[in-house]
């Protein structure tokens, strides 16, 4: 070691500096081979520690983070008019305004972090539960010490822990295991616990988690799709069997070339979209076709020139536009009419459909909304009119959001905290992307003195880790209490 930090730095050394007199030319090989290896094993180790003192820092800020998230929601619930402003005759009782305040923060939480309202949501889950009932997981993931996965583990199998001894025995238990298992290993273990500590029927927990099945649609690159389906587990295992056994049919048929796992998706197509059926052709979704043969698909996006082709030919549900779309005759209504046209709502769709920046807000089941309000005198014309998503068209409308259209395509949001999505030029708001700190940040000190409350006695730095943290390391499903 001595050697290499000389040769680094370039520094003449001595012989007696080495403590011998002569050696020969195989010595000083076998040196400069220790020395490269120590010099490795150093830089390992140090990149090494280096990486467990930041895992230490995220740690932190992600408790933080999660813990911010279910403070902003907690003031918001506290105070409803900071979101629902008082209107006469809206019609809008106390709980209701709770309620949309409590929806209009996690949008505003959304919007502000770049997250998506689900991710919201499991953030303020999580807080809720660490502030409510696992205050010692709580503090270890403040502390730095159990990352954000082992921590949504264990808050996730919590939910069938009810009783107030059983709930403190999971928590100890949970902020031990946090900080010593792989994850894994910890999911298993907290799942184990959770069972035996249940004190609810598993026929009432498995009503509960069946009244939230639903099929979910997540849009993958080059064209796919991945299409989720949370069912009962007896449900899943039927239509995975039905289809293995079809695929596996298919495959001895002659010149099948297609794998059983193409099979198997081959199969759920056609099943689900009802090919060949008289239940078939009961949506209308638009496809887009340049001349290039290259599609738009409406809630989705470019897909390829054989897919394209395909839909066209073979699947009368879709609306086809060969050409430039053609634009309905009326899209002003006078202020007589409330109700959008058809070809008001089809042109919408059409429309925002592919307006990729306009995605999160728009959807083709849309509820049709007036930008200005139709009772403060806004005009049912395609200008004022947004397809707004469900669960958006009633939270715009009872609280202090804005959603407009942008004059070049996406879509503009204001909250009443400030934050503006876009900010007019030479105007003042929170535009995405932005590289500044949020307001009061700039100047934070490390050591985190702006946490939530009861957290000013935290750990304020890691100078004990990774040292102290030796002891923690993810170890196998061994040793540790019998739980």
């Amino acid at each position: 070691m001595e050697i290499g930090c000389a040769v680094a730095t370039g520094r003449l050394v001595d012989e007696a500096d080495l403590g011998f007199e002569r050696f020969d030319e195989a010595d000083s090989i076998d040196a400069s081979h220790a020395t490269d290896e120590a010099r490795g094993l150093d830089g390992i180790r140090r990149t090494l520690d280096d990486a467990e003192c930041r895992q230490f820092a995220t740690n932190r800020e992600h408790a933080l983070l999660v813990l911010a998230v279910g403070e902003t929601v907690a003031i918001a619930r506290e105070h409803p008019e900071i979101y629902v402003p008082h209107r006469p005759g809206a019609g809008v009782n106390e709980a209701d305004a709770v309620s949309f305040s409590v929806r209009a923060a996690v949008f505003d939480l959304a919007a502000r972090l770049h997250l998506s309202e689900q991710t919201v949501h499991s953030h303020l889950h999580i807080a809720d539960t660490l502030q409510t009932r696992l205050p010692l997981l709580r503090d270890v993931f403040v502390a730095g010490l159990a990352p954000y996965l082992q921590v949504r583990a264990a808050v996730e199998a919590s939910g069938t822990v009810s009783d107030p001894d059983a709930v403190a025995r999971y928590d100890a238990e949970a902020s031990d295991a946090a900080c010593r298992l792989a994850p894994g290993a910890f999911q298993r273990r907290m799942k184990r616990l959770a069972q035996q500590l249940a004190t609810e029927p598993l026929q009432v927990r498995h009503d509960r988690a069946h009244a939230e099945r639903r099929v979910e649609y997540d849009p993958a690159a080059d064209g796919m799709a991945w299409l989720h389906l949370y069912v009962a587990a007896v449900d899943a295992v039927r239509i995975d069997a039905r289809l293995s056994r079809t695929a596996t049919r298919l495959r001895h048929e002659d010149g099948q070339t297609k794998t059983k796992a193409q099979l198997r998706a081959d199969a759920a197509v056609a099943w689900l979209a009802g090919d060949g059926t008289p239940t078939a052709a009961i949506v209308r979704p638009y496809l887009l076709v340049d001349p290039d043969g290259i599609g738009q698909l409406e809630g989705y996006g470019q897909v390829d020139p054989a897919r394209s082709g395909r839909a066209l030919r073979d699947c009368p549900s879709f609306g086809r536009l060969y050409t430039d779309p053609l634009r309905p005759a009326r899209l002003t209504l006078d202020r007589r009419a409330y109700r959008p046209s058809r070809a008001q709502r089809e042109w919408l769709t059409l429309r925002y459909s592919l307006d990729a920046d306009a995605a999160d807000y728009t959807s083709v089941d849309a509820e049709v909304d007036h930008v200005r309000e139709w009772q403060d005198g806004g005009s049912t014309d395609i200008e004022n009119l947004l397809p707004l998503k469900p669960r958006l068209h009633r939270l715009k409308s009872t609280t202090g959001i804005t959603i407009t259209a942008r004059p070049d395509g996406g879509i503009r949001v204001t909250t009443p905290t400030g934050y503006d999505s876009h900010p007019p030029p030479g105007g003042t708001g929170s535009a995405p992307g932005r590289l500044d700190a949020p307001p009061g940040y700039a100047d934070a000190p490390p050591d985190y003195a702006d946490a939530p409350p009861d957290y000013a006695d935290a750990p304020p730095d890691y100078a004990d880790a990774p040292p102290g943290y030796t002891d923690r390391r993810p170890t196998e499903d061994t040793g540790g209490p019998p739980f």
